[in-house]
């Protein structure tokens, strides 16, 4: 087990401005946890990102400066915020250990190979579990746990009981949980599509013989086109006045002579 030193120096203010104040000198707030009160400390980002360098586990001499000189505690790090643009430590939070005292930490599953229903077959590798917390004295924390799933073949699995861990470390999980299986390639399903309809003939120089049922008339006259104004009414016939009756005409004839 590699051990890592990183100074810190103790530090009262807790509020946001102050956080904002601290980063503009260069260093971050950090909180030691462990057992008594929580410390408020400031440590270097630079100095801590290279601590990290050497795995996420790895454990820290910290090296805390106060008035009655340097007191030093082995931890690890706890949860580390980062800036999302350019990767720097912001925030830290360290916990305090006993390298006789068994702890909880989470590790690192690794697949390694390549499944042969992957590389024959066209199966996909479907990777489980990512991490996997386990017990262990400080001194034994592995800085990965790995597993060949060069054998794999469609349809096979590889489960937590069949991890190799070193010797005094104890998975915290079920021994039946999947980490790493090969499926069958997905196929999506092709949409039928309709045969085509070959076109008729058309026929030439063929006159029909009869027509249709309900067809018009020679001489119809052709409907009037659309936006066209419609056709003006006839005007109607007067009618022809009354011709006079004829039989006074006569009996004047008969007077005059």
């Amino acid at each position: 087990m590699e051990f890592v030193d990183l100074t810190a120096e103790r530090r009262t203010e807790r509020k946001k401005a102050a956080a904002r104040r601290l980063r503009r000198t260069g260093r971050i707030p950090a909180v030691l946890y462990g057992e008594g009160e929580p410390l408020l400390l400031s440590v270097s980002p630079k100095a801590l990102q290279g601590a990290l360098g050497a795995g996420e586990n790895v454990i820290i001499n910290l090296q805390v400066k106060t008035d009655g000189g340097v007191e030093t505690r082995k931890v690890l790090v706890k949860e580390l915020q980062t800036d999302p643009v350019r990767g720097m430590p912001l925030h830290a939070d360290f916990l305090g250990i006993s390298m006789a005292r068994v702890i909880a930490v989470k590790v690192p599953v690794e697949l390694t190979g390549t499944p042969v229903g992957v590389t024959t077959k066209g199966g996909i590798l479907e990777h489980a579990i990512w991490e996997l917390e386990v017990k262990c004295l400080p001194a034994a924390i592995p800085e990965r746990v790995t597993l060949d799933v060069s054998a794999l073949d469609l349809g096979d699995a590889l489960h937590v009981k069949d991890l190799k861990v070193p010797e005094g470390v104890v998975v915290e999980a079920d021994p039946e949980q999947v980490v790493a299986m090969v499926s069958a390639p997905r196929v999506e399903a092709e949409e039928p599509v309709a045969p085509e309809v070959p076109a008729e003939p058309e026929l030439v120089g063929r006159v029909a013989e009869a027509e249709e049922p309900g067809g018009e008339e020679e001489g119809a006259k052709e409907p009037a086109k659309k936006g066209a104004a419609p056709p003006k009414a006839e005007a109607a016939k007067k009618p022809e006045p009354a011709k006079r009756a004829e039989a006074p005409r006569k009996e004047k004839e008969k007077e005059g002579k």
